[in-house]
Formats: structure tokens, C-alpha cells, sequence
């Protein structure tokens, strides 16, 4: 009844499921005799049992109906109004997608019974490597910042699963861990904040701008919105940290929908907002503050009362030379800086920093590196 291939026969699978309860009994039978064998090789090689594997494609059988709309008093509106482009997604790789279920499965049960200890073993072995290339493919230099902060993402994804914030639809537990990375990565600081937007920018720009012709106005929206991302992100406040309920895509989707009258009425009223057009945060904010401050940045933000960094340590002039010859490039041009009388705002706009927090870390570390070389090079004198 069913081909060999298995695109060609997920595909049938998938109509079968649609069709009507005796299609349904016999393509799931199908899977059960033909699939499952496959089906279980990875998670018993990661550790589960075979029964561990039928009770979680059970659970994907179960999802698949619901996607499906088989199930009788499936009244959701988001799948009914989704429904065709759900069938694409399954129908891709329906193979695929139930052994991803599958282990989906298991890793959420081992998040919520277990503190997912088998689980982050797993995704730090299976998937991390798989993230580092989508995210840094060609920028070696870049990579070891997800790799040392893959537990934090493991921490938001494990937050998440406690809080029924993700219920899995037609999308991978993969698809939802990538998006922590995502904002643990902006959380990390400048560098690793390109590069995520420069992700976003390009594979999901289309996408996210779908709604609006205009591509002066879907520009201008699509700013308007990541610079909100990122203050959300970066300056969460009382809000505290962000944790989604949905897809980052969805998330922003939805932004860009709220924000593109807004942005309309802007450009109806203002004209052109002369925003950069190749993306980049840095220079987006500091386009933003320019616009809104013509004549240069408000007073109180412009300078602050200069610092000597050196009154304080007490030091020999001999002990000062030393110091600043022990000094990195960016501690140095930092204290340069501060003696200029700048405030954090405009430092962090020129080291490339994304926050005036980062500033105030770096001053501190700059600090305390100082102090430490003073302490070591006093020890040493006779």
C-alpha cells in the first residue's frame, strides 16, 4: 500500500491521517510496524529503553492527530487557520519529524521528572555542534561564545518546559532551544549580538516583513521592532529576563504586525526616517539618538565630571608608568575615555559595546587589574 521511499510515503501517511478513522488506524499501523524499529535506534543509543520509545511515539501519534485536525473536538483556531501550511511542514520529512518527536518527548520528560540530566548530556553532545554552524558557519573565533554559554541556554530552555511555556505544535525542541541561544547570545554582549541579528536579518527578514509592500515601511518596522528586541533583551528591568511563549519568529511577527500602523503614520507624517540601510544595531541606536538629538546628544548625557584614575592608588610616578604599560588596548582607550569626562552612554556607543552595563563590567575588570598588578609589583620590590 505504502512505497518504500519515505518522503513519497510520509506523504501518504499523512493523507491517510487526514482522511478518515480507518485510514488513520492503518497508516499508524504502518508506522508501527515498518518505522519503529528505526524510530528507536537513536534514543536507545542515547540511553532510553524500547518501552521509553513507545510511550513517546504514542505521545507524537497523539500530536500528529491533533496537528491533523483527526481528533473530533480539535477546535483551535491557530491550527485550523494554519492547516495547510502545518500538512507542508509534516510532509517534508514525515519520517523526520516523528523521530524528532520521538526524542522531543523524552527530553521533556526527562526536564520535568529528572532536572533533564540525561537530557542536557544529550543536546550538549547532539545539537550544540549543529548550533555552532548555523549560527558562526565560516567564524571559528565566534563559535566557543555559544559553546560556553550552552548550559545558560539549557537553563532557559529547562524554565521554560517548568512553566508550560512551550507546547510543541508542528515545530522541534530544537527549533525552541535555538531560540535561547539566540537571547543568550544578545545577553552575552556586542559581538555575539551582530551576530544574531545578522542571523535574523538574513534568513528571516522575508518572512517577518511578508505582511507589508512597502519595503521603505517593512525597513523602517523591521528596525523599529529589533531595537525593541534588544532593549527587551538587554534592559529587561520589571519585566526580568524574557522568556517566550512562542517562536522567536512568532514573537516578532507578531511585533512587527503591532508596529507596522505606528510605523506607517510615521512615515506619513515624517518622511523618510533616513535609518542605515545595511543593519546594525550599534549604528541603528546611535541613528535613533542622532534623529532624535540633531545638534548632538542631550546635555546631560554629553559629559560628566572627568576622572583621574590614578588620584586614588597612591602611586609613584615609576609605579603609574608601569601601570599603563601593563594595561590592555581596551582598558587603556577606556581610561582614555573616562578622562575625556564622556558618560557610560557615549563609551559604550564607541568601544562597541551594547550596553552601558558592559561599560561599567569592563571598568570594573580594568579596575581590578590594575590593583592586582600594583599588589604583585610592590611584593617584588626588595
Amino acid at each position: 500500500m505504502y512505497q518504500t521511499n519515505y518522503i513519497e510515503t510520509g506523504k501518504k501517511l499523512i493523507q491517510d491521517i487526514e482522511r478518515d478513522a480507518g485510514s488513520r488506524e492503518s497508516a499508524w499501523k504502518f508506522v508501527s510496524r515498518e518505522w519503529l524499529p528505526e524510530l528507536r535506534s537513536k534514543p536507545i543509543e542515547a540511553g532510553w529503553s524500547a518501552a521509553d520509545v513507545t510511550y513517546g511515539l504514542a505521545a507524537v501519534m497523539a500530536r500528529v492527530n491533533r496537528l491533523l485536525g483527526a481528533q473530533s473536538l480539535n477546535r483551535d483556531p491557530y491550527l485550523q487557520n494554519r492547516r495547510s501550511e502545518i500538512r507542508n511542514r509534516l510532509g517534508r520529512n514525515f519520517f523526520l519529524f516523528m523521530e524528532e518527536g520521538v526524542l522531543d518527548v523524552l527530553l521533556i520528560k526527562d526536564f520535568q521528572e529528572n532536572k533533564g540530566k540525561k537530557a542536557r548530556i544529550y543536546l550538549e553532545r547532539q545539537w550544540l555542534e549543529d548550533f555552532k554552524q548555523k549560527l558562526f558557519a565560516g567564524n571559528a573565533l565566534m563559535a566557543p561564545t555559544l559553546q560556553e554559554n550552552f548550559q545558560l541556554c539549557l537553563d532557559g530552555l529547562q524554565y521554560r518546559l517548568s512553566q508550560n511555556l512551550i507546547n510543541l505544535q508542528e515545530y522541534a525542541l530544537a527549533d525552541y532551544l535555538f531560540d535561547e541561544c539566540l537571547i543568550v547570545l544578545i545577553e552575552n554582549g556586542s559581538d555575539s549580538t551582530k551576530r544574531v541579528l545578522h542571523y535574523i536579518q538574513t534568513h528571516w527578514y522575508h518572512y517577518l516583513t511578508s505582511m507589508i509592500a512597502d519595503p521603505q515601511l517593512a525597513r523602517a518596522t523591521f528596525n523599529e521592532v529589533m531595537t525593541g528586541f534588544w532593549k527587551r533583551i538587554d534592559h529587561p528591568q520589571k519585566a526580568g529576563r524574557l522568556y517566550l511563549e512562542n517562536r522567536l519568529k512568532t514573537y516578532l511577527y507578531r511585533s512587527m504586525c503591532n508596529a507596522y500602523p505606528r510605523q506607517k503614520e510615521v512615515l506619513k507624517v515624517g518622511g523618510d526616517p533616513h535609518l542605515p540601510g545595511e543593519f546594525d544595531l550599534i549604528d541603528l541606536l546611535n541613528a535613533l539618538e542622532l534623529e532624535k538629538y540633531p545638534d548632538g546628544l542631550p546635555p546631560d548625557k554629553e559629559k560628566k565630571v572627568p576622572k583621574d584614575r590614578w588620584a586614588t592608588l597612591n602611586l609613584s610616578y615609576a609605579e603609574r608608568q608601569a601601570a599603563i604599560a601593563h594595561l590592555t588596548p581596551t582598558c587603556k582607550k577606556l581610561f582614555e575615555l573616562d578622562a575625556d569626562g564622556l558618560r557610560d552612554v557615549v563609551i559604550a556607543g564607541i568601544l562597541g559595546y551594547s550596553s552601558e552595563g558592559n561599560v561599567k563590567n569592563q571598568r570594573w575588570k580594568c579596575n581590578a587589574k590594575i590593583e592586582k598588578f600594583i599588589q604583585k609589583l610592590r611584593k617584588t620590590r626588595p
